[in-house]
């Protein structure tokens, strides 16, 4: 089983679902403004529509890939913050 929450070793997050927004927002840092409960919810929200596998969307300085998608919306998502998905140059 995928853990609602997980980050990988390069910073970005595999996030379920039904991974309460809350958590995810205390994990990353940023607030997301939504009265979603899920991450599910708030993908749903965002697209206006149930989410398919394949969407994309940017939010909140990040952006969510939509892996798995089921009758309740996005099963499972991959977030990378905005910039380290088009491999930046690091600077420094």
């Amino acid at each position: 089983h995928v853990q609602p929450l997980r980050i990988l070793a390069d910073g970005r997050y595999v996030l379920r679902g039904d991974c309460p927004v809350n958590v995810w927002e205390e994990e990353s840092g940023v607030r997301l403004g939504t009265e979603a409960a899920t991450m599910a919810g708030y993908a749903s929200q965002v697209l206006g529509r149930l989410p398919e596998k394949g969407d994309r969307f940017e939010a909140a300085g990040h952006t969510f890939n939509v892996l798995k998608a089921g009758r309740e919306g996005a099963a499972l998502m991959l977030v990378e913050r905005l910039g380290e998905a088009e491999g930046e140059e690091k600077s420094g």
